[in-house]
């Protein structure tokens, strides 16, 4: 299933790393918050809205932790978080931005961005292969926000719906001198589900940052065939 731009990457997924048992009653919600009694006893399925209401009265201790965690997570709209890698590239803006958006060419040395496709043009779906080395892929459809070439490509992708979980993806190139440049590759995190995905960003997602990047400068630095 495909939502807002991300496929193969529910909330069945950040579930998992949230909530180790559930048990009891279902807790009392406020529309438009949908909760639904899960079939296996260690997730909870939360579909997104507004704000929990309080707990009735003679709630288990897991029940009040369950909602209690719930409440936190609607407590967490508009947080950030920012992934930055830079490097320096012995070779020219050109070089470096052909070899950024030859999509064609990314099985054959692109560590992380796995696989890309669409025109770069601004407002354009682009379909998006994202995989870390040791982690599972994840495919997503972002919109092309900058295409400035020799200089910056920046798109959007949405987890589901805006404000729970969104990706701003920069690439940069700075020229130094001749033949020289500054490859700056970021993210910029926002929403709802941003405090609870932090670990996994600050590992899979940064190794995959600087894997890319070493690898592009490989790349651009051998001479042309």
């Amino acid at each position: 299933m495909t939502v807002s731009g991300f496929t193969h990457f529910t909330l069945w997924d950040i579930n998992e790393n949230l909530y180790q048992s559930c048990s009891g009653p279902t807790p009392h919600v406020s529309r438009p918050v949908r909760y639904r009694r899960p079939q296996c006893p260690r997730f909870l399925h939360l579909a997104t809205g507004p704000v929990l209401s309080r707990p009735p009265p003679h709630t288990s201790p897991t029940d009040q932790y369950n909602v209690n965690l719930l409440s936190e997570i609607t407590s967490f709209k508009g947080m950030m978080k920012e992934l930055r890698s830079e490097i320096e590239i012995a070779a020219s803006a050109g070089r470096v931005w052909e070899i950024l958006t030859g999509f064609a060419d990314f099985p054959q040395w692109n560590p992380f961005i796995r696989r890309a496709r669409g025109n770069l043009l601004e407002g354009e779906r682009l379909e998006v292969i994202l995989q870390p080395s040791g982690a599972r892929g994840m495919t997503f459809r972002p919109t092309v926000l900058t295409a400035d070439t020799d200089r910056e490509l920046r798109w959007i992708g949405h987890l589901f719906v805006p404000g729970l979980f969104d990706g701003e993806h920069i690439f940069t190139i700075e020229p130094l001198g001749t033949g020289r440049v500054r490859f700056t590759q970021r993210e910029i995190f926002t929403g709802l589900l941003v405090p609870l995905l932090a670990p996994m960003l600050d590992t899979d997602t940064r190794r995959g940052f600087e894997e890319m990047n070493k690898a592009l400068k490989a790349r651009a630095e051998q001479t042309p065939v």
